[in-house]
């Protein structure tokens, strides 16, 4: 209980913290009863809600996620310019203009995700930073025994 009141965290998390912890934890059987009056609060909305909650607090995931799929889209787009150039060279392009926009709104948009990908990875280690979470907590505290002769 002390390691969950020490997390300093206003947005609190309560699975991902118990998990952060890391003390042994052990499943206990229950029977779910029926709710005898009133209505739950806890509606689609807001379990979609809490389980971004959690995975925005608790991963970097999906910065990664954008990093690299803007990182594989600018590449895609560097073989789509050389196969355009191939073909322009090869067969002709019956429309002019065409495949040098769709080329440059490929690279340009895989660069700008890549950018706002590398952005958000900054700004996550900033704000895993900011949470102040305790780098380790001590699940025993040893302590020497002044009464028994050491060995």
């Amino acid at each position: 209980a002390n390691a969950i009141l020490e997390m300093s965290e206003y947005h609190r998390f309560s699975k991902g913290i118990f998990g952060f912890i890391g003390f042994n934890t052990e499943n206990m059987q229950y029977t779910v009863y029926e709710r005898l009056s009133g209505k739950t609060k806890w509606g689609f909305k807001k379990l979609m809600s809490y389980a971004i909650d959690g995975m925005l607090s608790y991963s970097t995931l999906p910065l990664r996620i954008a990093t690299y799929s803007g990182l594989i889209s600018a590449l895609l787009s560097v073989f789509y310019i050389i196969a355009v150039i191939i073909e322009k060279l090869a067969f002709g392009i019956p429309t002019p203009g065409y495949a040098t926009i769709v080329v440059l709104i490929l690279f340009l948009g895989g660069m700008q995700l890549f950018c706002l990908g590398l952005l958000g990875e900054y700004m996550a280690k900033v704000y895993i930073q900011v949470k102040n979470r305790p780098i380790y907590i001590l699940k025993k505290h040893l302590t020497k025994d002044k009464n028994k002769n050491e060995k």
